[in-house]
């Protein structure tokens, strides 16, 4: 968080008992293996999969090429708030 987006380190704990209060924790299984490029990916898609995500939200370029998998729409964060 105060590396990629420069969150001052007192509000760390803060932020985190946030992001946790609205999260559902799920576990994979290692089942999915569509990113071929960049495999580290696939465990990305398969949290929202599992964990029954609407939309999974994120600027990696690997995943946005998809579009949508198993009903989870992949998008920017620009393309949601339009």
């Amino acid at each position: 968080m105060i590396r990629k987006f420069d969150v001052p380190e007192n509000k760390i704990t803060e932020y985190t008992q946030d992001i946790l209060f609205f999260s559902e924790i799920v576990f994979t299984a290692d089942e999915i293996d569509v990113i071929k490029k960049d495999p580290d990916d696939n465990v990305i898609i398969e949290t929202a999969v599992m964990g029954n995500a609407d939309y999974l939200i994120t600027g990696d370029d690997y995943l946005l090429s998809l579009g949508e998998y198993e009903n989870v729409k992949i998008k920017k964060a620009s393309e949601l708030i339009e």
